[in-house]
C-alpha cells in the first residue's frame, strides 16, 4: 500500500497553473509537503527546433506526433528527478502537470495516443487532479503576451475531457478569472485532500 499522496494540478496553457502554485506555497507548507514545479523539455525542444521551420502539411504533422512522444519521454525524465524521491514518508507531492497533461497532448494529436499512454501507464496515479481553466480567448491572449502558439488550445482542452471520462481520479475544477479567489479556492481543495486523501 502507497503511504504517499500526489495532486496533480493540470490544465491548459495559459490558464495560470504555475502562479497559482506559487501563490499557495506561501500559505501551506510543512515537512511532509513537496511542490514539483521544475520541467524538462529536452525532446520536445529538440523536435521544435529542428522541425519548426518547415510548416507543409506531413512536416506538421510529424511534428505534432514526434512533440507528443518527446513530450512523455521529457516528463519520465522529470518524474525520475523530481518527483520519484519523494514517494514515501506519509508525504504530500504537489505537482504543476503531471502525466494527464501528456495524455490529453495525445489525444489531441490522435496517433500517439496508444504509444504515449503505453509509456506513461506505469507512473503512480494521482490522488486529485486540480484542473485550472479559463475562457478560450483570454488563454489565448496570454500566451500571445508571453510570444508563445496557441498550439491548438481547444483540441487539447477536449483532450482533458475525454480524458477525465476514462480515468477515476478526482477531478476539482477551478475558472481562473479572479487571481485571489481562485488561490483560495485552491487553497481550500488541497487543505481538505491533505486532511482526506
Amino acid at each position: 500500500m502507497k503511504n504517499y499522496k500526489i495532486i496533480a494540478i493540470c490544465g491548459p496553457d495559459g490558464a495560470g497553473k504555475t502562479t497559482l502554485i506559487n501563490r499557495i506555497q506561501k500559505n501551506i507548507y510543512g515537512k511532509h509537503i513537496h511542490y514539483v514545479t521544475k520541467r524538462k523539455h529536452i525532446c520536445s525542444d529538440m523536435v521544435s527546433r529542428y522541425l519548426n521551420e518547415d510548416e507543409s502539411k506531413n512536416v506538421k504533422n510529424i511534428r505534432d506526433e514526434l512533440n507528443s512522444i518527446g513530450c512523455a519521454f521529457d516528463f519520465l525524465q522529470y518524474f525520475d528527478e523530481e518527483i520519484n524521491d519523494y514517494l514515501h514518508d506519509g508525504n504530500i507531492i504537489i505537482c504543476d502537470r503531471y502525466s494527464y497533461c501528456y495524455l490529453a497532448y495525445s489525444i489531441q494529436v490522435g496517433k500517439t495516443r496508444n504509444h504515449v499512454f503505453s509509456l506513461l501507464k506505469n507512473l503512480p496515479q494521482a490522488d486529485l487532479i486540480i484542473y485550472v481553466e479559463n475562457d478560450i480567448e483570454v488563454l489565448k491572449e496570454r500566451l500571445k503576451q508571453k510570444n508563445e502558439a496557441d498550439r491548438n488550445l481547444e483540441g487539447f482542452m477536449a483532450g482533458y475531457e475525454t480524458l477525465f471520462k476514462e480515468i477515476s481520479v478526482p477531478v476539482y475544477r477551478i475558472k481562473n478569472d479572479q487571481l485571489d479567489k481562485s488561490v483560495f479556492e485552491m487553497e481550500q481543495i488541497i487543505s481538505k485532500a491533505i486532511k482526506f486523501i
